[in-house]
């Protein structure tokens, strides 16, 4: 069989060198059914597989820089969509104001600006509720540290109860500004008037309701100060020797000594460790200012005053008469009172009213985590679990996230679930101490307490999905508590209605990555500009490099692409002019147009394909040294991208030489070129 096609092969090579009147018999018949053209590969080894190895270098090229072209682009696609770009309200700037309707103080909605601000995507309006979180205790900014500001409390770990002997009481007069106002309520100007006050001294008698956290962290209560509002009935409440209950707001009194040592290291102390002060839970804040005519009110949140003047000229402020009694007189023993009608208000309202609060948390909706400044900074992050999800917000999944201070304390964990009643609540702005020394440094805390009158008849089973670990308690407009849980908006019915975004942790704008400066440039075109800051995750800097490596992937790719069209262009020229001499030949034996085509081609698609393994393999295995060399990065191969751009150039590669070959077989036969 051997012999047969040795001796086959050796007519063909013979006969395609004769003249046609010296071919054999069979071969002038057309007989030929070896191609001629692989053998001509044979023969010319040396100068086919050069052509081969610079056909598959460049297909390898190619593949490399397509390759890296196309994993650049989709890593670019992937950090833009993994990347939250936001702006928030700069702290202290009259942002609230800058978009304000014009009889109200509310900010309109900057999705609704007209014209529509360049780069902005989304608004996180968040809503604030308080939550009675049922078995589960909130955290104290004590229980951080012992000198902490007790103004992370309001109005809910540091309200208390307490029996008390009244050791002293005064009252004081003073000067103090007050508004005027016209018929309309307007304020048309102030005046200094004399006011007075009531100053009080307790002892401490029982402790009826106090926060847990006060009791095991904080000085045992020896002696209690008081200063506060009259009855509505303007009388002197309170009376030496007597002994009363007293309801309120409570803290260490700020008797807090510093002693420095050698190296600089702070001591902390209370000069008075037994002396506490208490006074009526009443906020003193110009967000809760309404005007009446003759008088100034201030909506408090337990209680409302008002400041009224006596027969005597003198103004002071008085409780007025539907609020909540800060005092009691009792005699005899403190649990036979709580069981009188008399304690019926402090035994079935008041002390219930503590206890919950103890066992509250601020409830923070949200329609992008990511856009909250401290998960944006990474001040926040997920300790354990997941974050919130797109198809937690679009569906409504009763899923939140807690700290890590929180979790701690009541012993939860990823995957348990908390029941939380919901209640109205309300933020304001109080000074706030940085660190442990004096500064006044702005906080938003949460006023608003869990109370009946706020209660939303709400109550739900939220499931731990995520625990973020986070500062507990630091100053700031954009921080929360420890006690914040956060969960999707949508997970709230008519959530839009606890909205209030005057407060700057309840608000963020969700810009484009990469927009920041348009968006600013548009505010300031508009007269607002410098009111927010901008966070990116540093998505500036990676797209930077993104960028660069992008650009040198394209160049890569457009530089192997002119390879590619000029070493296809010598391959064809030259396959073809090896083979035109040939293909002359066996027309001329007689041999039919299409088989000459047929055998021609058949050689062509050896060459292309051993040409494309091999750039295939080259360019699996040069991809990583490449792409480090040139694009100043590394990125990862994907083999299906990789296989797919030798494929294509395959396919194009067969395309032409069939061209090439029909096109070359209409040649005139006496032609020998």
């Amino acid at each position: 069989m051997l012999n047969k096609r040795r001796k086959r092969e050796h007519c063909v090579n013979r006969c395609t060198k004769r003249s046609f009147k010296n071919m054999c018999p069979a071969h002038k018949a057309g007989g030929i059914t070896v191609n001629v053209f692989l053998t001509q590969l044979r023969r010319r080894a040396v100068l086919f597989s050069l052509l081969a190895i610079l056909l598959a270098a460049v297909i390898a090229f190619l593949s490399i820089g397509f390759s890296a072209l196309t994993a650049v682009r989709r890593q670019i696609r992937g950090v833009s969509e993994q990347y939250t770009t936001i702006a928030v309200p700069v702290e202290g700037s009259p942002w609230r104001f800058a978009f304000s309707q014009e009889d109200s103080t509310a900010p309109v909605p900057l999705l609704q600006q007209t014209p529509r601000l360049p780069g902005l995507l989304a608004e996180d309006r968040r809503a604030l509720l308080n939550a009675h979180v049922k078995g589960c205790t909130s955290v104290s900014a004590y229980e951080k540290d012992e000198f902490s500001n007790y103004s992370y409390d309001f109005f809910s770990r540091d309200l208390a109860v307490l029996a008390v002997r009244c050791t002293e009481v005064l009252e004081l007069e003073g000067t103090q500004s007050r508004l005027l106002l016209d018929e309309t309520g307007g304020i048309a100007g102030s005046e200094e008037c004399v006011s007075r006050d009531i100053l009080a001294e307790f002892s401490l008698e029982s402790v009826l309701c106090l926060f847990p956290a006060y009791a095991d962290i904080l000085p045992p209560i020896e002696t209690v100060h008081f200063a506060g509002p009259y009855p509505s009935d303007g009388r002197l409440p309170f009376e030496k020797g007597r002994t009363y209950l007293l309801f309120g707001c409570i803290h260490p009194d700020g008797n807090l000594t510093m002693t420095t040592d050698e190296n600089g290291e702070h001591t902390f102390e209370y000069s008075s460790p037994g002396l506490w002060y208490l006074r009526p839970t009443i906020p003193v804040s110009a967000s809760h200012i309404n005007t009446q005519p003759g008088a100034m009110r201030i909506e408090g949140f337990l209680r409302s005053l008002a400041y009224l003047q006596g027969a005597d000229g003198v103004f002071s402020w008085c409780v007025e008469e539907d609020s909540l009694p800060y005092c009691a007189e009792y005699t005899g023993d403190v649990e036979a009172f709580l069981h009188s009608d008399a304690g019926a208000l402090w035994r079935d309202t008041i002390i219930p009213m503590c206890r919950t609060n103890y066992e509250s948390a601020n409830l923070i909706l949200t329609d992008n985590s990511e856009s909250i400044l401290w998960f944006n900074n990474d001040n926040a992050s997920i300790f354990e679990g997941r974050g919130l999800e797109s198809a937690d917000y679009a569906n409504g999944n009763n899923v939140c996230l807690v700290s890590a201070a929180y979790a701690l304390k009541n012993g939860l964990s990823v995957g348990d679930s908390i029941e939380l009643e919901l209640y109205q609540a309300q933020m304001g702005t109080t000074p706030g101490i940085e660190g442990k020394i004096f500064g006044v440094p702005v906080t938003f805390n949460v006023y608003e307490p869990c109370k009946e009158e706020n209660r939303l008849n709400i109550k739900k089973d939220y499931k731990i999905v995520g625990i973020y670990a986070a500062p507990e308690f630091a100053s700031g407009e954009h921080s929360f508590s420890a006690n914040a849980i956060f969960a999707p908006k949508s997970s709230v019915p008519n959530a839009a209605l606890y909205e209030d975004i005057r407060c700057t942790p309840l608000y963020s704008a969700i810009l484009e990555n990469g927009g920041a400066d348009t968006f600013e440039a548009a505010l300031e075109a508009r007269g607002h500009g410098e009111l927010f800051a901008y966070f990116d995750q540093n998505y500036n800097m990676l797209a930077e490099t993104l960028d660069v490596m992008h650009a040198n992937a394209m160049r890569m790719t457009l530089i192997s692409s002119a390879l590619f069209v000029l070493v296809t262009a010598l391959f064809f020229f030259l396959f073809l002019r090896q083979t035109a001499d040939p293909a002359r030949k066996l027309r001329l034996l007689g041999l039919q147009a299409g088989i000459v085509r047929r055998q021609r081609y058949g050689a062509s698609i050896v060459l292309i394909v051993s040409a494309a393994a091999l750039g295939a393999a080259a360019a699996a295995g040069l991809y990583g040294a490449v792409t480090r060399r040139v694009l100043s990065g590394s990125i990862a191969l994907q083999p299906s991208v990789l296989l797919l751009s030798v494929a294509a150039q395959t396919v194009l590669l067969l395309a032409a030489a069939l061209l090439c070959t029909l096109a070359t077989s209409r040649q005139n036969l006496m032609q020998k070129k």
